[in-house]
């Protein structure tokens, strides 16, 4: 439990003493003690995205269609374009500019 908590921490990128200073103050733990949460939640991070580049991808990519559906049930149309253009970025379907 605590290292997930210390790897949504990493994820939303709190530095190494913020951590430490919350293991401290919320788990009563010593600076050894919360690096070795840090050290097992990046291998946790590690893990979650060894994985194939293809899916990878198509995840993210499924992330985005969610992203387009919500944005245009919400009348949110400049979100929308936003992830649909960034589909086409990252599956190299969007058209070059001419140099």
């Amino acid at each position: 439990m605590r290292v997930d908590a210390v790897q949504r921490m990493l994820v939303i990128c709190c530095s190494l003493q913020d951590i430490r200073q919350f293991a401290a103050d919320e788990w009563g733990v010593h600076k050894r003690t919360a690096d070795t949460y840090v050290q097992r939640a990046r291998q946790q991070l590690r893990e979650d995205f060894a994985v194939d580049r293809a899916d990878f991808i198509a995840s993210r990519l499924g992330t985005l269609d969610k992203i387009v559906e919500e944005s245009v049930r919400t009348g949110q149309h400049s979100n929308a374009i936003g992830a649909l253009r960034l589909q086409m970025e990252v599956t190299a379907s969007f058209p070059q500019k001419p140099r």
